[in-house]
C-alpha cells in the first residue's frame, strides 16, 4: 500500500468516527416509548373504589430542580455508557489525523529533496560534461605535374576535449565541396550541410580531458574546372562536418564545424567560416 493510499484512509477515519458518535448520542437521548396496552381483553365490569386524593407532603419539590436533573441526565448520556465505543473511535480518529498530517509533511519534504537532488545532478552534468572543439583541418595538397598548381587531396580533422569529463565519440560525418563564393552572403545554410543523427563513422575512442585526437582523413576530389575557378578566386573549397559524442550519462552532445580552404592565397590558407550557425555546439 502506498503512502498516499494510507493517508487517504487515515483522513477518512476522523469524519466517520464523529458520525458514529453523533448517531449513538442521538439514540441515547430518545425517550423510551411504553408498549401499547393490549385492548383485546374486555375489562371486567368492576366498580372502582373511590380513593381520596393524594396530596404531596414533600416541601422540597422544585420544577427548576427537575429540569436541571433532566439536563444532567442528557450530559450523562454523552459521556457515559453506551457511547464509550464511539468516544474511543473519536480518539483513534484524532490520532489517525495527526499521523496523516505528519505523513503528508514527510511526503512534501521527500518530494522537495528529490527535486533538489535532480537540480544538483543537472548542474553537475553542466560543469563536468565533455566539450569537443574542432581545430583547423590539416589539408594535404600536391601537384599532379611539375610546375602545376597544387591540388587539395585530403583533410585531416583534429578534435580536442576542452571539457572536464571524458568524451565518447558516437559518430561523425565530414564532407568537402566546392562552393561558388564572393562574400559572406554566399555561405551555405547549416541545414544543408550537417546530418542530424550520428552516422556509422565511429572511431570507438574516448577522448580524455584536455586530449587531442585525429579523425580518419577525408579524401578530396576536385574537378579541373573547379580548381581553376578556385585559383581565380571565384570559388572556395569547404571542409565541414558534425560530431556526436556523450559523457558519462546517456545525454548526447554535438559539435559542428565549417572551414574554408583558400588556394588563391600565398601560401594557401584554411580559415573558419564566420557564419555562426556553421560553427555551433550543444
Amino acid at each position: 500500500m502506498t503512502s498516499m493510499k494510507r493517508l487517504e484512509i487515515l483522513l477518512l477515519a476522523v469524519p466517520i468516527s464523529f458520525a458514529l458518535l453523533l448517531n449513538t448520542a442521538s439514540s441515547a437521548e430518545k425517550p423510551t416509548v411504553p408498549a401499547p396496552i393490549n385492548q383485546s381483553k374486555k375489562p371486567e365490569n368492576k366498580t372502582p373504589e373511590a380513593k381520596p386524593p393524594t396530596v404531596s407532603t414533600n416541601p422540597n419539590t422544585d420544577p427548576k430542580q427537575t429540569s436541571a436533573q433532566q439536563q444532567s441526565s442528557n450530559w450523562h448520556s454523552w459521556f457515559w455508557p453506551p457511547i464509550w465505543s464511539s468516544w474511543a473511535l473519536v480518539v483513534i480518529g484524532a490520532i489517525a489525523a495527526v499521523v496523516a498530517l505528519r505523513t503528508l509533511n514527510a511526503i512534501k519534504q521527500q518530494t522537495g529533496a528529490i527535486a533538489l537532488t535532480a537540480k544538483a545532478t543537472d548542474e553537475s552534468l553542466k560543469v563536468y560534461r565533455p566539450f569537443i572543439v574542432v581545430l583547423e583541418p590539416v589539408i594535404e595538397s600536391r601537384a599532379m605535374k611539375p610546375n602545376e598548381p597544387e591540388v587539395p587531396k585530403s583533410a585531416t580533422i583534429r578534435v580536442r576535449n576542452d571539457g572536464l569529463g571524458p568524451a565518447d565519440i558516437l559518430g561523425f560525418d565530414i564532407q568537402s565541396k566546392v562552393f561558388t563564393w564572393k562574400d559572406i552572403d554566399d555561405d551555405p545554410k547549416a541545414e544543408d550541410c550537417f546530418a542530424s543523427e550520428p552516422t556509422g563513422n565511429i572511431i570507438g575512442s574516448v577522448i580524455a580531458k584536455g586530449c587531442t585526437i585525429d579523425l580518419p582523413p577525408r579524401w578530396i576530389d576536385i574537378y579541373p574546372t573547379d580548381l581553376e575557378s578556385m585559383y581565380k578566386g571565384n570559388s572556395r573549397l569547404g571542409i565541414y562536418g558534425i560530431l556526436h559524442y556523450r559523457g558519462g550519462p546517456e545525454k548526447i552532445y554535438w559539435t559542428r564545424f565549417f572551414y574554408w580552404h583558400l588556394v588563391d592565397s600565398t601560401p594557401p590558407q584554411t580559415v573558419i567560416a564566420y557564419t555562426e550557425d556553421l560553427n555551433a555546439h550543444t
